[in-house]
C-alpha cells in the first residue's frame, strides 16, 4: 500500500500508470508471473469490498471467499475488454464485483422466492488455476488475520459517509466528482474529506492491500 498521500490519478490517466495497472497489463498479455502477482495483490481488498458494512445483503446470500474467487474468474474471461485508456484496473475489476454482486441477489431472491435452500454459490478453481501458475488461495493467509477482522470491525463503527468514501474513492477508486454528487458535496470537500480519512486509516496500520 502507497504511503503517498496525494490525490490518486483521475479516470483514464495514463502519465503516471500505477503498479496495479502494470501488472494488470502484464497479465493481460500472458507475462509469466503477472496473473499470480495481480490476483495476490488485489484479492484481499476483493474480500474487503464484499465484507464491508454497506455490503451486509451480499453477505447473506453468498460466501464472501466464493464471491472473490468468481469475480476472478469472470475477470479471466474478460480480460481483454480492460482498456487503461478507459479507467484504472481497480475500477474495472470492481465494476465486475458490482455486477457480479447483483446477479447474486437475484439469484438468491428467486431461490427464496421458490421455497429453495439458500443458494450461496461457491466456485470452482479450474478455470482460475488454470490462469495462474502459483497457489490462488495464498491471499487468504494475508485477509483472514486479526488485523483484518479489526479493520473489518473499525470500518463498521464508521460514520456512513465515511464508509462510502473509503469504498468509492479508496477501494473502488471511483472519481472524486462522482462520489461528491452521491454524498451532495462539493468534489473539493469530498477531496479534502478523503484525503484526511485515508491519513487516519494509515495512521492506524490500515492492512496492506485494501487500497493502493
Amino acid at each position: 500500500m502507497q504511503r503517498k498521500l496525494d490525490k490518486p490519478a483521475e479516470f483514464g490517466d495514463r502519465a503516471h500508470p500505477s503498479v496495479t495497472c502494470q501488472l494488470a497489463l502484464g497479465a493481460r498479455s500472458g507475462e509469466p508471473g503477472r496473473f499470480d502477482a495481480l490476483y495476490a495483490r488485489l484479492s484481499p481488498s476483493l474480500l474487503a469490498w464484499a465484507r464491508m458494512p454497506l455490503h451486509r445483503h451480499l453477505r447473506a446470500s453468498m460466501d464472501a471467499d466464493d464471491f472473490v474467487q468468481d469475480v476472478w474468474i469472470r475477470a479471466t474471461r474478460h480480460f481483454d475488454s480492460f482498456d487503461p485508456a478507459r479507467g484504472t484496473f481497480r475500477q474495472w475489476i470492481f465494476k465486475i464485483a458490482k455486477n457480479m454482486s447483483i446477479d447474486v441477489l437475484r439469484q438468491y431472491g428467486r431461490a427464496k422466492d421458490r421455497g429453495a435452500p439458500d443458494a450461496r454459490g461457491g466456485s470452482s478453481v479450474h478455470e482460475l488455476g488454470a490462469k495462474s501458475t502459483g497457489e490462488p488461495s495464498t491471499w487468504l493467509q494475508v485477509a483472514h488475520t486479526e488485523a483484518f477482522e479489526t479493520f473489518l470491525q473499525r470500518v463498521g463503527s464508521m460514520p456512513h459517509d465515511e464508509q462510502v468514501l473509503l469504498v468509492q474513492c479508496g477501494i473502488e477508486e471511483q472519481p472524486i466528482a462522482q462520489v461528491a454528487a452521491r454524498l451532495e458535496i462539493t468534489e473539493a470537500a469530498a477531496h479534502k474529506r478523503w484525503q484526511r480519512l485515508r491519513a487516519r486509516l494509515v495512521a492506524e496500520r490500515m492492512p496492506e492491500g485494501i487500497i493502493e
